[in-house]
């Protein structure tokens, strides 16, 4: 009964297999063959389309900056400095005063003396002049110094410190800060529409 059923299974499967053969053409193995391709026709169309380009646009904002301002600021401050005083003060001097002085010096001088000479030709005697040197008794006037003192006035300079006062001028950075405007750049994709040609497939007729 077995072989009964499994006989009639059998018969039941080659008939659905030969149903779905005959339904998509022949069977060929185990692999169902496709019909041959049907030719396809491309062509080239208008299509209207949206395309981007960027556009630089310009707008104001406002920022805040930094920005080095001066300002003076006058001091006033205290220094000592020394001042020339000038006085007169008694000094004593010491000087020396030419004396005159009349002196004797001994002097040589040369003077001419008479000789008596004999001529040794004739015999006869003459008279001739020798020099002689003798000291002689000059009179003349010499200067002597003689120190003498007197008081005179000189003036003499010291200095005396002072105190003073005087401005300084300073010039003070601060920083300050600032609203301005500023003009920013930026890119925007803005949309525009043209037409390109589109390839197209035509089915077969």
């Amino acid at each position: 009964m077995k072989r009964t059923l499994v006989t009639g299974l059998t018969v039941a499967c080659l008939t659905l297999l030969a149903a779905q053969a005959q339904a998509f053409g022949h069977r060929c193995g185990f692999d169902y063959c496709c019909p041959p391709p049907c030719p396809m026709k491309v062509t080239y169309v208008d299509r209207e389309v949206t395309c981007y380009k960027p556009v630089w646009k310009e707008e104001k904002v406002k920022c805040v900056v930094n920005k080095i301002v001066c300002r003076e600021e006058i001091e006033t401050r205290k220094c000592t400095v020394m001042i020339p005083k000038w006085t007169d003060v008694k000094r004593t001097c010491t000087y020396l005063v030419p004396v005159p002085k009349t002196v004797e010096r001994d002097v040589l001088i040369c003077r001419m003396v008479p000789v008596q000479m004999t001529d040794e030709c004739t015999g006869c005697t003459y008279t001739c002049y020798k020099p002689e040197t003798v000291k002689q008794k000059v009179k003349c006037t010499v200067y002597e110094c003689k120190e003498e003192k007197k008081d005179i006035m000189v003036r003499v300079c010291h200095y005396e410190p002072q105190e003073r006062e005087y401005k300084v001028k300073r010039i003070i950075p601060e920083c300050q800060q600032e609203t301005v405007d500023r003009i920013r750049r930026y890119c925007v994709m803005t949309p525009f529409q043209t037409t390109i040609k589109v390839a197209v497939c035509v089915p077969c007729e």
